[in-house]
């Protein structure tokens, strides 16, 4: 059973998903460590997690996210499988193809349904981002084709690239307003649940 994102000992758990070599972990040290040398030997990530702070337009305070390295092997393409805890304990989901692989964007594309199927609306936050953009001349997957995507599935996308760190700066502040905006809604349903209040849609009155 799924659950509503929370702030779990003063953080927000981020899984960040997607095909092998696609950009993961490279945007990760990039956020966190403020840099990533782009000619680094590529490895397959086991699992790994760091904590980043974002400002939120929507707080005073920055919200404090745990990121989620995952391995790509770990996502079965044909299997249309993402392991069940990644799914439940996330408060957000960062989703990411590369530009120049179609195959990377069907599996992102996958991920986002699965991750629908599972967690009720606006219960957490997804974002999809296309890496490597700076690979114009072998890019085969248009910005149109995510936007497509956006719009069918009802989530944020952008594009954008660890060769500058300024790309990811939309995508993050969309991220964590959508998580501070779970978070608030969670706890004024646990307020009225105290209260004996029971929340129903306006159109339910009539």
């Amino acid at each position: 059973m799924s659950r509503s994102p929370t702030l779990i000992k003063g953080w927000s758990d981020v899984c960040v998903i997607g095909d092998e070599k696609v950009g993961k972990t490279a945007m990760i040290h990039l956020l966190t460590q403020g840099y990533y040398d782009i000619n680094t030997k590529y490895e397959p990530t086991l699992e790994d997690s760091y904590i980043l702070h974002v400002a939120s337009s929507l707080s005073v305070d920055k919200i404090k996210l745990k990121l989620l390295d995952t391995a790509g092997s770990n996502i079965s393409y044909h299997h249309k499988r993402l392991p069940r805890h990644f799914i439940d304990q996330c408060a957000g989901f960062i989703i990411m193809y590369s530009v120049d692989r179609l195959e990377s964007f069907n599996i992102a594309k996958m991920l986002v349904q699965e991750i629908k199927s599972v967690r009720k609306e606006n219960d957490c936050a997804i974002i999809v981002l296309g890496n490597k953009t700076d690979l114009i001349q072998y890019r085969c997957v248009s910005r149109e084709d995510l936007q497509l995507l956006c719009n069918e599935e009802n989530v944020y996308g952008d594009e954008v690239t660890v060769t500058d760190k300024s790309t990811f700066r939309a995508p993050l502040s969309h991220m964590v307003d959508d998580i501070f905006k779970c978070i608030n809604e969670e706890s004024e349903r646990d307020i009225a649940k105290k209260r004996g209040v029971v929340h129903r849609k306006f159109s339910d009155l009539f």
